[in-house]
C-alpha cells in the first residue's frame, strides 16, 4: 500500500474529504486554490495530502 492510498483509507474512515495535490506540478496559485477548498468544503474536515512535498522550497 503506498502513502496516497495510505491516506486515502484514512480519509474514508475518518469521513473526511480527500484533495491530494504533487508539489512537482502545482504552484503557489494551486496551492492557494487548493488551501481555500479545503477550508469551504462544505462544512466537513478535509484531508489534503502533498504528494512531493519535500520539493517545495521557501523561495516558492
Amino acid at each position: 500500500m503506498g502513502k496516497t492510498t495510505l491516506a486515502q483509507v484514512i480519509a474514508k474512515q475518518t469521513k473526511a474529504g480527500f484533495i491530494s495535490f504533487s508539489a512537482v506540478t502545482s504552484g503557489i496559485k494551486e496551492i492557494k486554490k487548493i488551501m481555500q477548498e479545503a477550508n469551504t468544503a462544505y462544512g466537513q474536515k478535509t484531508i489534503v495530502f502533498v504528494d512531493e512535498i519535500h520539493r517545495f522550497n521557501k523561495a516558492q
